[in-house]
């Protein structure tokens, strides 16, 4: 019986240490394969600084002119002389990007007599456009306007906006002046027209001139 009872109890010692065996098997004798990768990125650098300056261009005192007021004044013989209206950019964009100048001209309330009549003369990027040589202010705008709007493109990376020049530039730079009497020989301005815009500022109507500059830095889709 002793000895029955020995077998049996190494039999069952036996059958646990080949399930040891098989466990120990399974869990530490094994292929595998393994292949880890990592790829990262960061948001690409805009940095870009726009500062357009139309101060200046309209004045309450004009040294040419002697006019003096308390509110900015048009009048023959004056002028915006040396003040330009112009736009400095800064930065590097890791982009794409499309820089665009668009001026707004506007002019309200040149008439006399019913017609138009401003003998304005706005200078753009060295392009003079005289009020006199048009019958109608839409017109006149639209020339001082289209004269002013300018865009280019510049690729990423290689782009350092400030130190943009040449035909690179994307400055607008506007003057204007109105003369204190037209001297040619085709005379459009007279005293007598002029004098008559003095009289509707007078009387509380006033023509008047705005110019606006946008410049505007975009990205372009890639």
């Amino acid at each position: 019986m002793k000895k029955n009872a020995m077998l049996k109890i190494a039999a069952i010692l036996m059958v646990a240490v080949l399930l040891t065996t098989c466990a120990i098997s399974s869990t530490f004798a094994k292929y595998t394969t393994t292949d880890t990768e990592t790829d990262s990125a960061r948001v690409a650098k805009w940095g870009v600084t726009v500062d357009t300056t139309v101060e200046g261009l309209f004045l309450e005192t004009y040294d040419s002119g002697a006019v003096a007021s308390t509110e900015a004044v048009v009048a023959p013989g004056t002028a915006n002389g040396d003040v330009k209206a112009t736009s400095v950019i800064t930065g590097q964009p890791e982009v794409k990007v499309q820089v665009s100048n668009v001026v707004n001209f506007v002019i309200t309330g040149w008439l006399v007599d019913g017609a138009f009549y401003c003998p304005l003369v706005v200078t753009v990027n060295g392009e003079p456009i005289s009020g006199l040589d048009y019958d109608d202010a839409d017109e006149f705008m639209a020339a001082v306007n289209e004269a002013g709007t300018a865009t280019k493109t510049f690729m990423p990376y290689e782009t350092v906006l400030e130190d943009l020049e040449g035909e690179d530039e994307i400055d607008t730079e506007i003057t204007w002046k109105w003369a204190f009497e037209d001297t040619s020989d085709n005379a459009k301005q007279t005293n007598e027209k002029d004098t008559k815009l003095g009289d509707l500022a007078a009387k509380g109507n006033a023509p008047t001139v705005a110019i606006t500059i946008t410049t505007t830095v975009d990205q372009l889709d890639a």
